[in-house]
């Protein structure tokens, strides 16, 4: 494994969150590992929810011309500030707004998550993620409680 970047794509305009009216915000990009397109991420929070959180997905596979969502595996997981720290949890399709995308890569469950052998290392991208891409840091820092 070498060194890992991340490409910011465009901010999308936040859109109504279909479960409490407030805005959603909506970012996504690549993270690059050896040169290549190693993974892409959709990361998403609304302004109006209580518990303080961002939804991460984070589709790893083959990104060649010809490949399909079909040959990439996602996995979603939910990323807090308590205190001074991050914390992450897998989460259920059912739970992730990209869950059942079909564009996307099959999302794991929870309980596949935790048994793949690469929840080590999409953890690890979660989290560089998390302290890389300014525009997560920057909602959970100002959410931290």
């Amino acid at each position: 494994m070498g060194p890992i970047t991340i490409e910011l794509g465009k901010e999308r305009d936040p859109v109504q969150c279909p479960c409490c009216g407030q805005m959603f915000q909506t970012v996504y990009g690549s993270i690059i590992e050896d040169g290549h397109v190693y993974a892409i991420y959709n990361a998403g929070w609304s302004f109006g929810h209580k518990a303080k959180r961002v939804s991460i997905h984070l589709e790893i596979g083959k990104w060649g011309e010809n490949e399909r969502p079909e040959q990439r595996l996602s996995f979603g997981i939910n990323c807090w500030s308590v205190a001074d720290q991050y914390q992450y949890d897998w989460i259920d399709p059912d739970l992730s707004p990209w869950g059942y995308a079909r564009n996307k890569g099959r999302m794991l469950t929870r309980a596949e998550a935790l048994s793949h052998p690469l929840k080590d290392d999409v953890l690890r991208l979660a989290k560089h993620l998390v302290s890389n891409d300014g525009r997560i840091r920057g909602f959970l820092d100002d959410a931290v409680y």
